[in-house]
């Protein structure tokens, strides 16, 4: 929106050129286009890659080769978005010059335009997001101004206006057309009803962002249109759940403003990228980064991080089968990664035995683990039967009281190095600590000690599993939440009556919950 725009112009100035390395692991390929990525998106079928660019142009490339197919001139100014028609005949594209333009793509010719569109912005003039409706019927575009319109596709003519925002908008469509969300410069995002206009509501934010990051990014829904994510100018990804708009997850993904963020098109993963550390937008250097990173969607762990882009990561997009990832900058390098040289296809493991994806669960964090939970979670019966006969209730500790003790005294430590490493244990060791921290300020301690124990108690520090036994009960649990039927609340009853001033215990009793509420 409004920073990004102006940060463009600011950084293309002094825009390296793309550096000639050895493409990163995972790469197809790299090409660029001068001036900057305006927007990636893949043809219907996966095999055509377009890239909006700031030179006033659109390339066709093939996806897996990076050949150059055509290229689509005729915008007067930078390319910011564009959308392939969903029997992929057609493209619109949208520009800064105030035109949408719809192009066939086999000639390269346009076939139409639209005129003085989303020219009454605060920021400037241009469209910010574009996009076909499911039956290829309508087509909706949101500007500078804070307004989306929807277009007839077939005769381009305004079928209805949805205003509610401050400032400039970003929207996008649920896979079904019947939902569409809004995210504005304004800090705050809509759901609406696309066919009446009407707005649904606005999703909740805990806590609100700040006035000095008030941004959020495209949004993005998930491809069964349950929840919806977005990237903010705080740098944290929230998702929403659908239709109740309340605040699902909430994670710190980059150390300033978030460019882009899209859901995998099985929903497994969500991918960002950041912003180039040249300062600006009222953030210091050192919160920025261009990163690319992708996440696990259900819990916010950082799967990967790639690099390969000199500036901010300005879009990132998926292939329609999952099976590729699209990157741009603003350093005018496009890269398209193979997700399966990645690990990160959901089918990458199904092939593999019970006892490999059993091993899978106990690995640390990264793209192993992950692709092992979805494989037992595509076999629901085999993976009740694994977890039904592995999995153990969490059993008492007998020398936990003491290892919290022997932790809050070194709290106390001569040597600095050893009483943060005491904390930061403490943090991760979750609430079954807190009656014992609770209990050591009331000694009362030394003034170095309270402070670390507020701290500690104040940050609700989330505990985590260290461990491969701990690392698998975790990963189960997620599996035997998604699996219906009386086999996996059995399961999960079970393990919900283990040791109860267990954290696992804990778990198991917080998923049976959930399981129990639906």
């Amino acid at each position: 929106m409004h920073g990004r725009r102006w940060m463009a112009a600011v950084l293309l100035l002094a825009a390296p050129a793309f550096a000639e390395e050895p493409a990163p692991k995972g790469v197809l390929y790299k090409n660029t286009l001068k001036g900057g990525v305006g927007d990636l998106q893949f043809s219907p079928d996966g095999r055509m890659l377009a890239a909006a660019g700031f030179n006033q142009t659109i390339t066709l490339r093939h996806s897996a080769t990076g050949k150059l197919r055509r290229t689509l001139e005729g915008h007067t100014g930078r390319v910011t978005c564009v959308a392939w028609s969903p029997d992929g005949k057609e493209i619109a594209s949208g520009s800064e010059d105030g035109s949408i333009r719809f192009w066939d793509p086999s000639k390269g010719t346009v076939t139409a335009s639209l005129l003085n569109v989303h020219t009454r912005g605060t920021h400037g003039t241009g469209t910010t997001c574009i996009g076909y409706f499911p039956d290829g019927k309508l087509l909706y575009s949101s500007g500078y101004d804070p307004v989306v319109q929807i277009w007839d596709a077939w005769t381009h003519k305004l079928v209805r206006s949805l205003a509610g925002h401050g400032d400039c908008v970003c929207a996008c469509l649920s896979a079904d057309g019947s939902r569409l969300a809004t995210a504005s410069q304004d800090g705050t995002a809509k759901l609406w009803d696309p066919e009446s206009g009407d707005v649904l509501g606005e999703f909740s934010m805990e806590p609100p962002i700040q006035a000095s990051s008030a941004h959020l990014g495209v949004p993005c829904f998930s491809p069964d249109g349950r929840r919806l994510f977005a990237g903010g100018g705080d740098g944290r990804i929230r998702s929403w759940t659908i239709p109740d708009r309340k605040e699902a997850t909430s994670w710190k993904a980059h150390g300033g403003f978030i460019c882009s963020a899209e859901v995998s098109p099985d929903g497994g993963l969500v991918v960002s990228g950041g912003v180039h550390p040249l300062g600006g937008l009222g953030a210091p250097e050192e919160t920025w980064d261009n990163a690319i990173r992708i996440w696990d969607a259900d819990t916010g762990e950082l799967l990967l991080e790639l690099g390969g882009h000199e500036m901010s990561v300005a879009h990132c997009h998926f292939s329609k089968d999952g099976s590729r990832l699209a990157t741009g900058s603003w350093d005018g390098g496009v890269l398209v990664w193979d997700l399966e040289a990645l690990e990160l296809l959901p089918g990458v493991a199904t092939t593999e035995d019970m006892e490999s994806l059993w091993k899978r669960l106990g690995e640390p964090v990264g793209p192993r683990a992950w692709a092992g939970v979805r494989a037992l979670a595509a076999k629901p019966e085999k993976a009740l039967d694994l977890i039904g006969s592995r999995l153990r209730p969490a059993e008492a500790d007998p020398g936990f009281s003491k290892k919290v003790a022997d932790l809050i005294l070194k709290l106390d430590d001569d040597d600095p190095e050893v009483r943060d490493k005491a904390q930061e244990d403490l943090s991760h060791l979750g609430p079954r600590s807190e009656a014992a921290l609770r209990k050591s300020l009331e000694a009362p301690p030394s003034a170095e000690v309270r402070m670390r124990i507020r701290e500690i108690l104040e940050s609700k520090s989330a505990w985590r599993p260290v461990g491969e036994e701990e690392l698998r009960f975790v990963r189960a649990l997620r599996i035997l939440e998604n699996i219906s039927g009386e086999t996996s609340s059995g399961i999960l009853k079970e393990l919900a009556s283990g040791d109860p001033e267990s954290t696992l215990t804990a778990l198991a009793k917080e998923t049976l919950g959930r399981r129990n509420g639906r």
